[in-house]
């Protein structure tokens, strides 16, 4: 494809209408490669399939000049594809957590399960904490901008929705053992502990400390000012 003709496929025409279709039609093929493979007897295709997807569109849309969120929050500048994937997250995200809820049933929960779940959050978010405050020495952010990224990235609630029923489905499906399964629950319950226990803490933390922590960029008209 010469360079001219996929400008012309990206071509931004101030149509929102057409950004939504073109970010619908790539989640769309991307589940059909990822159940498209798992039919065929090749699952590890679909996953590579919606990688690869992505990232022509991604340098595809590079060519209007819509850059990472990072970038266009120092600019101010506009993302509709950004904006897109923000409004199909809002829809997506309450179905997503909540089919994780449907695998979780308490009667089945083990209080020591729960304990060492906790334990083990507790150790790995004291960690994650550390490193997170560590990784951003040398930068240009000062004390209190890199104390808000430690708490930005305390909260821990996507992946683990996304993968938490993973295992336990795949012991299901495969008709492994009953101790297989067990563990499979494990990791279930404790992704859902993650959950609940970062998640509403993380979001509570960030709403009441971002307003003292950070500073509002100005304007690219004011710094050129």
């Amino acid at each position: 494809m010469s360079e001219r003709h996929s400008r012309r496929c990206h071509e931004f025409d101030g149509n929102l209408w057409l950004v939504a279709g073109r970010v619908f039609m790539l989640g769309a093929g991307s589940l059909f490669a990822v159940f498209g493979s798992q039919m065929v007897d090749y699952s590890g295709a679909g996953p590579l399939a919606s990688i690869v997807a992505a990232f022509v569109a991604c340098c595809g849309w590079k060519l209007e000049g819509w850059t990472s969120s990072f970038f266009n929050s120092i600019f101010l500048l506009q993302n509709p594809v950004e904006d897109t994937f923000s409004t199909f997250w809002k829809v997506f995200q309450p179905i997503l957590f909540g089919l994780i809820g449907t695998e979780i049933d308490f009667n089945q929960l083990d209080s020591q399960t729960i304990a060492l779940g906790l334990g083990v959050l507790f150790v790995g978010l004291t960690v994650r904490v550390l490193v997170c405050f560590l990784v951003t020495l040398g930068g240009t952010l000062n004390f209190k901008e890199r104390f808000f990224v430690t708490i930005a990235w305390f909260p821990k609630a996507t992946v683990q929705a996304a993968l938490g029923p993973v295992a336990l489905d795949i012991a299901r499906k495969q008709s492994m053992s009953d101790e297989i399964q067990t563990l499979a629950s494990q990791v279930l319950t404790i992704s859902v502990l993650s959950i609940l226990v970062t998640a509403p803490l993380g979001a509570m933390a960030i709403s009441l400390t971002g307003p003292h922590l950070l500073n509002k960029r100005a304007s690219p008209s004011a710094l050129m000012e």
